[in-house]
């Protein structure tokens, strides 16, 4: 017969059942997000460590930019039994509205230390311009 150790103190069980409340029994992954804006571009930023490149997938459509992402499930060995899993595994998706000012052709993707790094260069009609007075 296995033994199981739990570790686990009011407070925790009391965050766990109010996300089984929200969120089923199965917790939810999340991908947040920083999004900056100059003159010229706009920069997304989406962390998302643990995800090799191939499993990530970014479509720009309609002014929305999505990311989906396939995050393997690490199951235990025979040997052992899962106390606590907090890791997100799974598929998640996030959609970003980011707007008409926004050049979708010309959007250049990296992904380096967990974050995958988007960058739009903004249409010239989109771009600040001086207008001369007469």
């Amino acid at each position: 017969m296995k033994r199981q150790l739990l570790i686990r103190d009011p407070f925790s069980e009391l965050v766990d059942n109010f996300e089984k409340m929200f969120y089923g029994n199965e917790r939810t992954g999340t991908m947040p997000v920083n999004i900056s804006e100059t003159e010229e571009a706009v920069s997304v930023s989406v962390m998302i460590p643990g995800v090799q490149r191939e499993d990530i997938d970014v479509l720009f459509e309609k002014g929305t930019v999505t990311v989906s992402v396939k995050s393997p499930v690490q199951e235990a060995d025979e040997k052992s039994t899962v106390i606590r899993r907090e890791i997100p595994c799974g598929e998640f998706k996030r959609s970003l509205y980011l707007g008409n000012e926004v050049d979708g052709d010309s959007v250049k993707a990296s992904y380096e230390n967990g974050i995958l790094t988007l960058y739009f260069a903004k249409r010239e009609e989109a771009k600040p311009r001086q207008i001369p007075v007469s």
